[in-house]
């Protein structure tokens, strides 16, 4: 069974941070490649790290010691080709997706969509008719 995590999450089929590798990076790699971050937060028990620039991107650390924590996903703003869901649906045409709705203000109605196949999330604003996040995560094969 595949568990799917649904926060925190970047993708490097497009413009993803490339140097920084899924389920392999550790965290003083991650401090090596990109630096302090400008923002470190706790979720549950792993860390999110935050970096501005041109392309903002966060990282989720997993669990584990500090320093050998391994990055588990990340997350940034989509391109401007990628705001488009008609981009998404393209290609990922055949690959079989999971749909979730997620709590929202009630000026925007969200709805995740995840490719089971690439491990790959997409946040999408129902309101705004938008993609507004995209994420790529570890798989967790049970």
């Amino acid at each position: 069974m595949l568990l799917i995590g649904s926060l925190v999450f970047s993708v490097s089929c497009a413009r993803g941070p490339s140097e920084v590798r899924l389920g392999k990076t550790t965290e003083t790699e991650l401090l090596s490649l990109k630096g302090d971050p400008a923002q470190k937060f706790a979720n549950g028990s792993s860390e999110t790290m935050i970096y501005q620039g041109d392309e903002p991107v966060s990282f989720q650390l997993g669990n584990g010691e500090p320093g050998h924590r391994v990055v588990q996903g990340a997350y940034r703003t989509p391109s401007r080709e990628e705001r488009n869901l008609n981009y998404w649906q393209r290609l990922w045409a055949v690959d079989p997706k999971l749909y979730q709705r997620l709590p929202g203000t009630h000026a925007e109605q969200l709805l995740e969509i995840t490719n089971a196949k690439t491990s790959v999330s997409i946040v999408y604003d129902l309101n705004r008719e938008t993609v507004v996040r995209v994420m790529e995560f570890v798989r967790v094969e049970k």
